[in-house]
């Protein structure tokens, strides 16, 4: 198991779910990184066409994930990417708090990647 206190992710909850049971951890570790990636363009996909309502969609499906990956980080960015979008009122910082969880997942993409040998 990767060393948890230099990484972005913890996996605490998700073994708290899951168990210790390695497959299944890879297992949920390989889904998560499809479905967050795909997630992550649907966001950048609204944003490109100021359709705020697939943002604080997708970032609403986006929550639960970053949560249970610990990625702690990313807690009040989601939340905030998700009020704002929702309420399509003061959008002005959505890039940039979008720029900033497409940055922080990618490395935790990397790191994942990394840590578990998915190539």
């Amino acid at each position: 198991m990767p060393n948890q206190n230099e990484r972005i992710y913890k996996l605490d909850k998700l073994i708290e779910f899951i168990g210790d049971d390695k497959e299944a951890i890879l297992n949920m570790v390989g889904i998560f990184l499809k479905s967050t990636s795909g997630l992550l363009t649907q966001i950048q996909s609204g944003l490109d066409n100021k359709d705020y309502v697939l943002i604080g969609k997708t970032a609403h499906m986006l929550k639960p994930t970053l949560d249970i990956f610990g990625i702690d980080t990313l807690h009040d960015v989601i939340r905030e990417i998700e009020k704002k979008a929702k309420a399509a009122d003061d959008v002005g910082n959505l890039p940039e708090l979008i720029n900033q969880l497409s940055a922080t997942m990618q490395e935790v993409f990397l790191q994942l990647e990394s840590d578990f040998s998915i190539q």
